[in-house]
C-alpha cells in the first residue's frame, strides 16, 4: 500500500510538473538552450530553481553527444525524478553510491526508476559532486565567513562567487567526461532517454562549503513503458 500511495504520488508530481515547466524541454533544443531565461543568474542557495538546472545539464549532455556525430537523448520526466530522488537521498543520508544502502525499495537505478514509474528499467547512471562556488578543487582559499560558507582566493578578500546555472552544469559535464566511464554513458550509443536530478548541501568538513550532489539517469536499449494510473 505503501509503495502505491508513494506511486500515485510521483505520477501526481510529473503532472504537475510537466505542466508547469515543459517549455524547457519542448521550446529548447541543443541549438538555443542557452537563451532559456535564468540560465546565467547567479544560484540563489535558498531558492534554487533546480528545474531550470535539470533542463541546462540534459541540452548540454546533448550538445556534447550532438558533436560527437550522436543523436540526442530524449527528455523523460521519469528518469528525472529517479535521479532527483537518487540526488536528495545521497545528501539526507550523507553516502555517495549508485547503491542505497538505507532504504531498500531505492537500493538501485533500477529501483528507483520502477519507482518513478517506469515498467521497463534499463537503466545508466552517473553521479558527481561539485561546487556551488566558482571554487577550483584543490586550491588555496581563505575562509571569510564559515557560517555562511564565504571564501576568497586572496587577501583584502574577495568572495568567490557562487555558479550561475549554466556554469554549474557545464561543471558538471566536463567532470563526468572527464572520467572514463561516466563518459561512456554520456557517448553511449545504446542511451535513448534521460533526466538529471540535483540536491544542494552545505559540506560541514570543509567550513560549510556550498555543494550539489548530481545524477543523470539514461534509459538504455529500448524506449521506457509508463505505468498508467
Amino acid at each position: 500500500m505503501k509503495f502505491l500511495v508513494l506511486l500515485l504520488v510521483i505520477n501526481t508530481y510529473i503532472v504537475f510538473a510537466q505542466n508547469e515547466e515543459s517549455s524547457y524541454y519542448s521550446d529548447y533544443s541543443v541549438f538555443n538552450f542557452i537563451k532559456i531565461r535564468g540560465a546565467f543568474d547567479q544560484i540563489d542557495f535558498d531558492n534554487i530553481n533546480y528545474p531550470l538546472l535539470h533542463a541546462l545539464m540534459f541540452h548540454r549532455t546533448n550538445e556534447v553527444r550532438m558533436n560527437a556525430g550522436l543523436p540526442e537523448l530524449s527528455y523523460l520526466k521519469n528518469l528525472e525524478i529517479s535521479a532527483t530522488l537518487h540526488s536528495q537521498d545521497m545528501v539526507e543520508y550523507n553516502f555517495f553510491s549508485h547503491t542505497n544502502p538505507y532504504l531498500t525499495e531505492r537500493s538501485s537505478a533500477e529501483n528507483r526508476a520502477v519507482i518513478s514509474g517506469i515498467k521497463n528499467p534499463l537503466i545508466a547512471e552517473n553521479i558527481a559532486t561539485n561546487f556551488g562556488i566558482e571554487y577550483e578543487a584543490g586550491t588555496p582559499i581563505y575562509t571569510i565567513d564559515e557560517e555562511n560558507g564565504l571564501f576568497s582566493y586572496s587577501i583584502p578578500y574577495k568572495v568567490i562567487e557562487n555558479r550561475t546555472y549554466y556554469s554549474l552544469a557545464n561543471a558538471l559535464i566536463i567532470q563526468w567526461m572527464n572520467s572514463p566511464g561516466h563518459r561512456a554513458n554520456i557517448l553511449s550509443i545504446n542511451a535513448l532517454q534521460m533526466g538529471c536530478g540535483v540536491a544542494f548541501y552545505r559540506d560541514k568538513g570543509f567550513n560549510n562549503m556550498a555543494m550539489f550532489k548530481a545524477v543523470q539517469n539514461f534509459q538504455c536499449y529500448k524506449t521506457a513503458v509508463i505505468f498508467n494510473y
